[in-house]
């Protein structure tokens, strides 16, 4: 039988080789981390028989969850950029806030693009924009930029349904409708405190700011000659899957535990079927109604999945190393060993994963591996809310980008910054972001 100081030696060289392989060998992360869970299963001594299927397990476990949501997710994701939807609501809101509120638009617009799309694509679909806003408005391209990239980043960890706060939500067995509703209201200001940091680090270039009209804002590829699809409806499209989990939440605390409608309504409202709902309506208010044949729609939804397999692969991959850290009764004797510690559960939850986030570079990974070792903590102490402590967690993970993390990476080259300034931007507004999501999570935990 091993220690409980040997089941802590042994996580902490996981984490370790984890670091290891993925930052210094340049695994990747999806076999960095069977590897990790492979070799800490049999240091605890796990059967050899049993090794295997407890990594088929976890991964089984994860993707059974997970395939599907992110599957209509990327189908979404892939409709609002082929359209031309993301255009229509980046046109819509420069035209109304106009060019000079540049960063703060940039921000409204990643956290609307960003609710069905990866941070990593929203931000690549949104380039060609900052680019040629930034040109026309006399900006820096790090002005308008990096407040879209924090934007994307912060709904990216903690609002559902991007698939590392779903699974998180999950493994706590927070309501997913709360979390939502929770982590949208969290979102806002911290997206808004990114936008607002970076005008201030570029103040003086909000002199001599020049005028420019929503069509010259756009790139070029997005001109007269392509009819966008409408505000309304695309916006209606975006956020349909937020609302059907989120009623589905405020109807059951309304309605009587007794009522003939509750498991309809619970139907309808679990996140793969308001996806499939919403991915059935994106097909005809963004395809079929603009002219799309099935075809085309066919080869879209192809175009989406291969667009998803890399981050399914590490989820699977995490839910894994889970299930390792779990039937070893790493995680059981982790939790109660913490929650012994004078230390607030959610800051405990924030920096764990945090430190996680720095240590692999992936906000995904650390989100999940916290979460496995977090969960046997909502045994240990009724007190904690589980939807509090989802939204620790993905606040831990929007902090700590550094040299590890590849966001950091795309946004120095995109934005053309150097490594001083992606460090003083983008580090320091996902970090204040970070903080406030945390002060969020302790808000929540005392309001629940």
């Amino acid at each position: 039988m091993v220690s409980a100081s040997s089941l802590f030696v042994l996580l902490a060289l996981s984490i370790a080789a984890l670091a290891l392989l993925i930052v210094r060998l340049k695994t990747h992360a999806s076999i960095a981390l069977i590897l990790v869970a492979v070799g800490l299963a049999l240091a605890v001594g796990m059967p050899l028989t049993k090794v295997v299927k407890t990594l088929e397990s976890g991964i089984g476990d994860t993707l059974s969850f997970l395939a599907l949501i992110m599957g209509f997710g990327a189908i979404l994701g892939k409709m609002l950029d082929d359209s031309g939807g993301a255009q229509q609501i980046a046109q819509t809101l420069l035209r109304k806030a106009g060019t000079r509120n540049a960063p703060w638009v940039m921000a409204i617009i990643g956290f609307i693009v960003g609710i069905p799309v990866f941070s990593d694509v929203g931000f690549l679909l949104m380039a060609p924009l900052v680019a040629v806003v930034a040109k026309h408005a006399n900006m820096s391209k790090m002005r308008v930029g990096v407040p879209l990239l924090v934007s994307l980043h912060v709904i990216h960890c903690i609002v559902p349904p991007h698939p590392a706060a779903t699974a998180v939500t999950g493994i706590l067995g927070a309501d997913i409708g709360s979390v939502i509703v929770a982590g949208v209201i969290i979102a806002l200001p911290c997206a808004a405190l990114g936008a607002l940091y970076m005008c201030y680090i570029t103040r003086n270039e909000a002199k001599g700011v020049a005028s420019l009209s929503a069509e010259q804002a756009l790139p070029s590829s997005v001109g007269a000659q392509r009819v966008l699809p409408g505000f309304g409806i695309t916006l209606f499209t975006v956020l349909l899957p937020l609302l059907i989990m989120v009623g589905k939440t405020i109807l059951e605390a309304v309605l009587p535990g007794a009522s003939a409608l509750r498991p309809a309504i619970v139907f309808l409202g679990d996140p793969f079927t308001a996806l499939l709902i919403s991915t059935l309506f994106a097909y005809w208010s963004l395809g079929l109604a603009r002219g799309r044949g099935l075809a085309d729609l066919a080869n879209l939804t192809g175009d989406s999945y291969r667009q998803i397999a890399n981050v399914m692969l590490i989820i699977a991959c995490g839910g894994a190393f889970n299930a390792v850290i779990s039937e070893s009764g790493i995680g059981a004797v982790l939790g109660h060993t913490l929650s012994q510690l004078d230390m607030s559960p959610i800051l405990l939850a924030w920096l764990l994963t945090g430190l996680l986030h720095l240590a692999v570079g992936s906000a995904t990974v650390a989100m999940l591996g916290s979460a496995g070792v977090i969960a046997p903590m909502l045994h240990a102490n009724p007190s904690l809310h589980p939807v509090a402590m989802t939204i620790a967690i993905g606040s831990g993970a929007i902090g700590f980008v550094q040299f590890t993390d590849s966001l950091i990476w795309l946004g120095k080259e995109y934005l053309g910054l150097t490594m001083g300034n992606a460090l003083k931007s983008i580090s320091v507004a996902t970090m204040l972001a970070s903080i406030l999501g945390l002060c969020g999570a302790l808000i929540v935990n005392m309001v629940l």
